[in-house]
């Protein structure tokens, strides 16, 4: 298998710490698969910290919708914290803690928001990060042997 770079939010540079990243797993009893809930229970607990829906690749090449939280250009994945596993990640939308309690409200449906947004058309930086996610997948995949 090929080793790829750890992770990196592929805009702006920011590095995922695991340890935190752990450590609030814990704190809030994260669950696999609940990205997106998980990430949103983390902000109880760092409200000043960025919700982000975009898309994750793994070493793997497995691409994939995901959420996580951003706090001054560094990643804190709840859900997604393993270092033997490291994950790309391509920020579509961001919400502020306000922001997306505000969004819940409007859409009155659960998390993702993007899976609301698309009924009213999507949103460009969502459409982005899938485009990049797509490319640097298809890029390790002519890569491989």
């Amino acid at each position: 298998m090929r080793s790829y770079p750890p992770a990196i939010i592929m805009e702006g540079g920011a590095v995922k710490d695991y340890k935190r990243s752990q450590d609030m797993a814990a704190k809030i009893k994260a669950r696999e698969k609940e990205c997106w809930a998980n990430a949103f229970r983390a902000l109880d607990e760092i409200p000043d910290a960025i919700y982000i829906e975009g898309w994750a690749l793994g070493p793997d090449g497995l691409m994939f919708e995901h959420g996580w939280l951003e706090l001054d250009g560094v990643i804190i994945d709840p859900t997604l914290n393993d270092p033997t596993y490291p994950i790309s990640y391509y920020p579509g939308i961001r919400f502020t803690r306000a922001e997306i309690r505000e969004a819940m409200s409007k859409a009155k449906e659960d998390l993702p928001i993007y899976w609301f947004m698309i009924k009213t058309g999507g949103h460009p930086d969502y459409k982005a990060a899938f485009d990049q996610a797509l490319k640097d997948f298809n890029d390790r995949r002519k890569a491989e042997p």
